[in-house]
């Protein structure tokens, strides 16, 4: 499999909470093997267990998730 890279601009806030984001992942449990740098692992990590959650929801409470 090859890396991608990704590139995002983003302000102060979106900056500030994506890397808040990473920091709370990194406590939370151990990181799995694959491929591409940390972050990215981490950012993918947060993206599977946003969809996780939004499948255990369901399709129509897509923003119930902040509620939570």
């Amino acid at each position: 499999m090859t890396d991608r890279t990704m590139l995002l601009e983003l302000d102060e806030d979106d900056f500030r909470s994506i890397q808040e984001a990473i920091a709370c992942r990194q406590l939370y449990r151990v990181m799995p093997d694959g491929g591409g740098n940390m972050q990215g692992r981490i950012v993918a990590e947060i993206c599977r267990g946003f969809l996780e959650l939004k499948d255990v929801l369901g399709e129509d409470s897509s923003e119930s998730w902040k509620n939570t």
